[in-house]
Protein backbone atom coordinates (compact mmCIF):
# COMPACT_ATOMS: atom_id res chain seq x y z
CA UNK A 1 0.00 0.00 0.00
CA UNK A 2 1.28 3.46 -0.88
CA UNK A 3 1.11 6.07 1.87
CA UNK A 4 -0.96 9.11 1.01
CA UNK A 5 0.90 12.42 0.88
CA UNK A 6 0.61 14.57 4.00
CA UNK A 7 1.18 18.32 4.28
CA UNK A 8 0.80 20.35 7.45
CA UNK A 9 0.04 24.03 8.01
CA UNK A 10 1.37 25.34 11.31
CA UNK A 11 1.45 28.73 12.97
CA UNK A 12 0.30 30.60 16.00
CA UNK A 13 -3.36 30.76 16.97
CA UNK A 14 -5.31 33.19 14.75
CA UNK A 15 -2.58 33.23 12.10
CA UNK A 16 -5.11 32.24 9.42
CA UNK A 17 -4.50 28.51 9.10
CA UNK A 18 -8.16 27.52 8.84
CA UNK A 19 -8.99 30.30 6.37
CA UNK A 20 -6.00 29.40 4.19
CA UNK A 21 -6.80 25.68 4.23
CA UNK A 22 -10.41 26.40 3.26
CA UNK A 23 -9.25 28.47 0.28
CA UNK A 24 -6.89 25.67 -0.76
CA UNK A 25 -9.66 23.08 -0.37
CA UNK A 26 -12.03 25.15 -2.53
CA UNK A 27 -9.63 24.68 -5.43
CA UNK A 28 -8.03 21.28 -4.78
CA UNK A 29 -11.29 19.48 -4.07
CA UNK A 30 -12.52 20.16 -7.59
CA UNK A 31 -10.19 17.38 -8.79
CA UNK A 32 -8.86 15.62 -5.68
CA UNK A 33 -10.16 13.86 -2.60
CA UNK A 34 -8.69 15.60 0.42
CA UNK A 35 -8.95 14.76 4.12
CA UNK A 36 -8.16 17.27 6.88
CA UNK A 37 -7.01 16.55 10.42
CA UNK A 38 -7.17 19.51 12.80
CA UNK A 39 -5.23 19.74 16.06
CA UNK A 40 -6.84 21.33 19.11
CA UNK A 41 -4.04 21.54 21.64
CA UNK A 42 -5.84 22.37 24.87
CA UNK A 43 -7.03 19.49 27.00
CA UNK A 44 -9.79 20.43 29.41
CA UNK A 45 -10.05 23.99 28.15
CA UNK A 46 -13.62 25.11 27.63
CA UNK A 47 -14.36 24.63 23.96
CA UNK A 48 -15.90 27.70 22.39
CA UNK A 49 -17.17 25.60 19.51
CA UNK A 50 -14.54 26.98 17.14
CA UNK A 51 -13.07 23.54 16.46
CA UNK A 52 -16.45 22.17 15.40
CA UNK A 53 -17.07 25.32 13.35
CA UNK A 54 -13.65 24.91 11.71
CA UNK A 55 -14.24 21.25 10.89
CA UNK A 56 -17.58 22.20 9.32
CA UNK A 57 -15.84 24.89 7.28
CA UNK A 58 -13.44 22.25 5.94
CA UNK A 59 -16.37 20.06 4.90
CA UNK A 60 -18.15 23.01 3.28
CA UNK A 61 -14.93 23.82 1.40
CA UNK A 62 -14.90 20.35 -0.14
CA UNK A 63 -12.93 18.09 2.21
CA UNK A 64 -14.03 14.50 1.85
CA UNK A 65 -13.30 13.70 5.50
CA UNK A 66 -12.40 15.81 8.54
CA UNK A 67 -11.02 14.70 11.91
CA UNK A 68 -10.19 16.49 15.18
CA UNK A 69 -7.35 15.51 17.52
CA UNK A 70 -7.40 17.00 21.01
CA UNK A 71 -4.47 17.59 23.32
CA UNK A 72 -1.71 15.04 22.98
CA UNK A 73 -3.58 12.90 20.46
CA UNK A 74 -1.54 12.44 17.32
CA UNK A 75 -2.84 11.90 13.80
CA UNK A 76 -0.92 8.68 13.08
CA UNK A 77 -3.82 6.24 13.52
CA UNK A 78 -6.11 8.46 11.47
CA UNK A 79 -3.48 8.74 8.74
CA UNK A 80 -3.01 4.96 8.82
CA UNK A 81 -6.76 4.50 8.27
CA UNK A 82 -6.86 7.17 5.55
CA UNK A 83 -4.10 5.31 3.70
CA UNK A 84 -6.67 2.53 3.17
CA UNK A 85 -9.30 4.92 1.78
CA UNK A 86 -9.93 6.70 -1.48
CA UNK A 87 -8.05 9.88 -0.52
CA UNK A 88 -5.46 11.74 -2.61
CA UNK A 89 -4.02 14.11 0.02
CA UNK A 90 -4.10 14.57 3.78
CA UNK A 91 -3.85 18.12 5.15
CA UNK A 92 -2.95 18.68 8.78
CA UNK A 93 -3.79 21.88 10.62
CA UNK A 94 -1.34 22.23 13.47
CA UNK A 95 0.79 19.43 14.86
CA UNK A 96 3.73 21.81 14.87
CA UNK A 97 5.94 19.44 16.89
CA UNK A 98 5.58 16.57 14.43
CA UNK A 99 7.91 16.25 11.48
CA UNK A 100 5.46 16.04 8.59
CA UNK A 101 6.23 18.31 5.65
CA UNK A 102 4.94 21.70 6.74
CA UNK A 103 4.27 25.26 5.79
CA UNK A 104 4.64 27.83 8.53
CA UNK A 105 2.14 30.70 8.48
CA UNK A 106 4.19 33.71 9.53
CA UNK A 107 2.21 36.87 10.10
CA UNK A 108 3.70 40.35 10.30
CA UNK A 109 2.88 40.67 14.02
CA UNK A 110 4.80 37.44 14.83
CA UNK A 111 8.48 38.19 15.27
CA UNK A 112 10.07 34.78 14.71
CA UNK A 113 9.57 31.14 13.86
CA UNK A 114 10.23 29.01 16.92
CA UNK A 115 8.63 25.68 16.09
CA UNK A 116 10.14 22.37 15.10
CA UNK A 117 11.47 23.33 11.71
CA UNK A 118 12.23 19.78 10.59
CA UNK A 119 10.62 19.17 7.21
CA UNK A 120 9.78 22.85 6.79
CA UNK A 121 8.74 23.34 3.17
CA UNK A 122 8.43 27.09 3.33
CA UNK A 123 6.72 30.11 4.76
CA UNK A 124 3.35 31.58 3.88
CA UNK A 125 3.23 35.18 5.01
CA UNK A 126 1.57 38.57 4.80
CA UNK A 127 4.99 40.23 4.91
CA UNK A 128 7.30 39.17 2.09
CA UNK A 129 10.38 40.40 3.98
CA UNK A 130 9.96 37.13 5.92
CA UNK A 131 10.93 35.32 2.72
CA UNK A 132 14.59 35.84 3.48
CA UNK A 133 14.19 33.11 6.12
CA UNK A 134 13.55 30.30 3.63
CA UNK A 135 13.91 29.25 0.01
CA UNK A 136 10.19 28.78 -0.61
CA UNK A 137 7.84 31.59 0.32
CA UNK A 138 4.32 32.56 -0.68
CA UNK A 139 2.17 35.57 0.03
CA UNK A 140 -0.84 34.42 2.03
CA UNK A 141 -3.16 35.71 -0.71
CA UNK A 142 -1.36 33.83 -3.50
CA UNK A 143 -3.69 30.83 -3.27
CA UNK A 144 -3.25 29.59 -6.86
CA UNK A 145 0.53 29.35 -6.58
CA UNK A 146 0.23 27.62 -3.19
CA UNK A 147 -2.23 25.12 -4.69
CA UNK A 148 -0.04 24.57 -7.76
CA UNK A 149 2.96 23.96 -5.52
CA UNK A 150 0.98 21.39 -3.50
CA UNK A 151 -0.18 19.68 -6.68
CA UNK A 152 3.32 19.37 -8.11
CA UNK A 153 5.02 18.49 -4.82
CA UNK A 154 2.45 16.13 -3.33
CA UNK A 155 0.12 15.07 -6.13
CA UNK A 156 2.72 14.48 -8.84
CA UNK A 157 1.57 17.47 -10.84
CA UNK A 158 -1.64 15.77 -11.90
Amino acid sequence: MIDKPVVSFVGYSNSGKTTLICKILNILCRNYKVAVIKHHGHIGKVNSGNEIKDTNLFLQSGAKEVFLCIGHETPEKIIENLNKRDIDLIILEGFKKLSYPKFYLKRENIKKIDYNLSNLIGVITDNLTDCRLVNICFNIDDIMNIVNFIKFRFLKGE
